[in-house]
């Protein structure tokens, strides 16, 4: 999975004329450095990014969705119960 994120990260940042420098990938999240172009609009840049891969991760690997959606709820339980405890 990882060795597709690159791949992907590095496609869409050559159609978008940019160069990924250097990417770092974790479990849930990854970081990357990126050299610019002076037209690049980074916000619309990195929405393209999270678009293509995460629906590339999720078609090709399903059970990261199931995974994810556990953790988020998990989180929700978490923030749930401290509103709870301390009367919010």
């Amino acid at each position: 999975m990882v060795d597709l994120l690159k791949i992907n990260i590095r496609e869409i940042a050559q159609t978008c004329n940019t160069y990924a420098l250097d990417l770092e990938c974790h479990k849930y999240h990854f970081h990357m450095l990126f050299k610019p172009t002076p037209l690049l609009y980074v916000p619309q840049f990195i929405n393209l990014i999270k678009t293509i891969t995460s629906g590339e991760i999720q078609r090709r690997f399903p059970e990261v969705k199931k995974d994810m959606w556990i953790r988020i709820k998990a989180s929700e339980d978490q923030i749930n119960n401290r509103k709870g405890k301390y009367g919010r």
